[in-house]
């Protein structure tokens, strides 16, 4: 946890794309499905890890909540 929880969900935020996204702090709740149990809250450091490891469920056809797209780039929301 880099920043509290309701700091950084009601903070200024930017969208960038999720591979580039390492580093920075998480400003929503991001949820793999399957299976369904949040990876991510507002505050927490996206890792490397962590991208990869979206990358993997975005390419096996799973969904992740929290995650939005501009043509066929995953986006996230981070803390700007």
């Amino acid at each position: 946890m880099i920043m509290p929880p309701r700091e950084a969900y009601f903070s200024r935020k930017e969208k960038i794309p999720l591979y580039q996204s390492e580093g920075s702090i998480c400003a929503e709740i991001i949820t793999p499905y399957p299976p369904g149990i949040p990876l991510l809250a507002p505050g927490e450091e996206i890792t490397p890890e962590i991208v990869d490891y979206l990358m993997e469920i975005l390419q096996a056809g799973g969904y992740i909540k929290g995650l939005g797209f501009e043509g066929e780039e995953a986006v996230v929301w981070v803390v700007g």
